[in-house]
């Protein structure tokens, strides 16, 4: 059962006065029965779905895509080592371009 998060601006529990106790009492029962209920539905609807001859409802596993994991990246990739440098400039002119301003000089 997921768990929701405390309620903002609920004092502390020797601050509270006994019916504020009773009432978060009376949530979680409501919550827990909720829970229940929704399982016993799927199992319901998966019951008549396999007597319809169809599948069920899969068992996938909650996303963990917002989990916060000490993952470690790529890091620093091996190489050989060595440092390229650029030594040279070479311009390679293309054929059957013409002279211009590039694709609008060629009609494009």
């Amino acid at each position: 059962m997921p768990d929701i998060p405390p309620l903002p601006g609920l004092p502390p529990p020797e601050a509270r006065p006994p019916w504020v106790d009773a009432l978060l009492s009376v949530i979680a029962a409501l919550r827990q029965e909720n829970h229940r209920l929704q399982e016993e539905n799927q199992a319901l609807r998966d019951k008549v779905a396999r007597l319809k001859g169809q599948k069920g409802k899969p068992a996938i596993a909650p996303s963990r895509l917002n989990e916060k994991k000490g993952r470690k990246g790529k890091g620093q990739r091996k190489g050989d080592g060595l440092e390229r440098r650029i030594d040279r400039t070479v311009v390679v002119k293309a054929e059957g371009v013409p002279e211009g301003r590039g694709p609008r000089a060629a009609g494009m």
